[in-house]
This record gives structure tokens, sequence and C-alpha cells, in this order.
């Protein structure tokens, strides 16, 4: 009786992910810091550095440096320009007078008394 031919076995090599192309150091988005300024600001104009950081990293990881650079670029002023809105804006409002006096019962039946 003869041994069956013996078939060779396919080789397997383990899967390594694509890596990210580097500029130069590590590409940073802004992703952070638009973060926080939207949480602790409260600017419409942070929604929109989200979303531009967001599109520079998805960028960068496709490979489009140029575009990715653009879109971190605008999108870190953008963030800088809602922290400066929303401070300048909380300087603002603290300037506002506050009427701190309040109005004793006798003043109150005295209106009463005058408007009737």
């Amino acid at each position: 009786m003869a041994n069956p031919p013996i078939k060779e076995q396919p080789v397997y090599q383990p899967f390594t992910p694509p890596q990210a192309p580097t500029s130069n150091g590590n590409f940073s988005s802004g992703l952070v810091w638009a973060i926080l300024t939207l949480i602790f600001c409260c600017n419409p104009l942070s929604i929109v550095s989200v979303v531009l950081s967001a599109i520079a990293t998805g960028e960068f990881k496709s490979g489009d440096l140029e575009s990715a650079q653009k879109h971190a670029k605008l999108s870190k002023i953008i963030t800088i320009i809602a922290i400066s809105l929303s401070v300048l804006s909380a300087i603002a409002f603290s300037m506002i007078p506050v009427d701190e006096t309040t109005t004793t019962e006798e003043e109150i039946e005295q209106i009463d008394i005058d408007t009737e």
C-alpha cells in the first residue's frame, strides 16, 4: 500500500496593519483642544473645530498629508478664536453691574397703594 502524497500547507503570515505616514514627527490635528473647547467654553465655533480635526485625522490616516495639515491648521485657528471669544464674553459679562438692592415690604405696600 502506497502512502498518499503530502500536500504543502499554505504559510500564513500574521496581519500587520498599515502604518500611517509620518511628517517629521507626530501629527497633531488639535482634536483634544477642540473637544475641550467644546465642553468647557460651549462656543458654537468649537463644533466646526471638532469636525475639521476629525477630517484632518482621517486624511492623515489615509496618507493625504498636505490636506491633513491644512485642515489641522484651520482647526487650531478656529479653536483659538473660540477660546478668545469665550474669554472676552466672560470678561464682558462680568462687567455688567448687578443690582443688589432688595425691596422692603413698606416699598411693596407703597407701590400697591400707588397703582390703585
